[in-house]
């Protein structure tokens, strides 16, 4: 045995452990303020309906694009052609220009994930990212009778799109990423239930396998989470989304460093008249989000950065417990 002593040891390891960083939260959450007082998109051309009523943006090439759903009209039932996708662009995230060949993606799927009869009349909800030149979405695709599934397509401009044949997942809202070389996509495994929100992983961005339920974090006066909304910023994954109950719902936000363990805050990053809010989010030196009110699409911004889990020092905490297990030691030596 080394001739060393307790106390040696425990200075080295003292020593070696002060080095040593953690991540830590910080514990801060960006505010997003809304910008004007005006609608920034509304359904108007003829086949949006009454409604636009999800979206999804990227910044690509100074450019803000925006994939939306509409063509739903109120009153409409299971059995009518529903949604479609449209496209439209804008250099100020404010004035959009819609594209004049609208609708860019329609429902076709003739068969769900088990390669059964399913007959696609609408598509909804677009997820979009940008990887190695090419764009993929990710949507759902509802049936006659109300089910649904998730497809991709990939396109080479944002517009023509190549639609996968057949769903890939059975659920609803899906929201993907591409970060650090890894696909993830949540999404509601089964909607309007308790710890419904999947989390799905792939090679490839096309074909997905259910990880395990995410953990989005529900406060207890609320029934499920739904309509996430997820950015890598800064080294970790942030998520915006919606908590609801049969009486109401609320935006909340949650920060996590691998997209599976979350933590929430539950103060709501929006002006409140957004708690009905589908949102997406551009990170950058300003942050802005696009979300949608009761009537139409709304932008907000921040300047607060976003938090960043940071490698910060505990020594305080470890200079107190390894000095005094030292000087145990070396009591404990020289009464023996």
């Amino acid at each position: 045995m080394s001739s060393r002593s307790p106390f040696f040891w425990g200075i080295i390891s003292l020593l070696i452990l002060m080095v040593l960083p953690i991540s830590v939260h910080a514990q801060s959450i960006p505010i997003f303020n809304k910008v004007g007082s005006a609608l920034v998109l509304e359904a108007t051309q003829s086949w949006e309906g009454t409604d636009i009523y999800a979206l999804t943006v990227i910044l690509d090439g100074g450019l803000d694009k925006m994939w939306y759903a509409a063509g739903a009209f109120k009153g409409a039932p299971y059995n009518a052609p529903l949604s479609q996708i449209g496209y439209a662009t804008s250099t100020d995230g404010t004035t959009w220009t819609k594209y004049e060949g609208n609708p860019v993606l329609s429902a076709s799927f003739t068969r769900n994930v088990k390669g059964q009869a399913f007959t696609g009349l609408s598509i909804s909800y677009p997820s979009v990212v940008k990887v190695a030149g090419t764009y993929f979405m990710y949507y759902r695709e509802t049936d006659g009778k109300g089910n649904y599934m998730i497809g991709w397509a990939i396109s080479n401009d944002g517009i023509s799109w190549s639609k996968s044949t057949e769903p890939v997942l059975s659920g609803t809202f899906p929201d993907a990423v591409y970060a650090n070389g890894e696909w993830k996509m949540w999404y509601s495994v089964d909607y309007g239930t308790t710890g419904n929100i999947g989390y799905a992983t792939s090679s490839d961005g096309k074909s997905w396998q259910l990880v395990q339920r995410a953990g989005i974090p529900v406060p207890p006066q609320y029934d499920y989470a739904d309509y996430t909304e997820a950015v890598f910023a800064g080294g970790s994954y942030h998520m915006w989304y919606r908590v609801d109950s049969s009486n109401a719902g609320r935006l909340y936000y949650a920060t996590s460093p691998d997209g599976i363990n979350w933590s929430s805050f539950a103060d709501n990053p929006l002006p409140q008249e957004a708690d009905i809010a589908y949102t997406s989010v551009v990170v950058g030196q300003t942050s802005y989000m696009w979300y949608l009110g009761g009537d139409g699409v709304y932008l907000a911004s921040t300047t607060m950065p976003i938090p960043e889990f940071e490698p910060l020092m505990i020594m305080p905490i470890l200079i107190s417990g390894l000095v005094l297990t030292s000087l145990l030691n070396l009591r404990r030596r020289r009464e023996e």
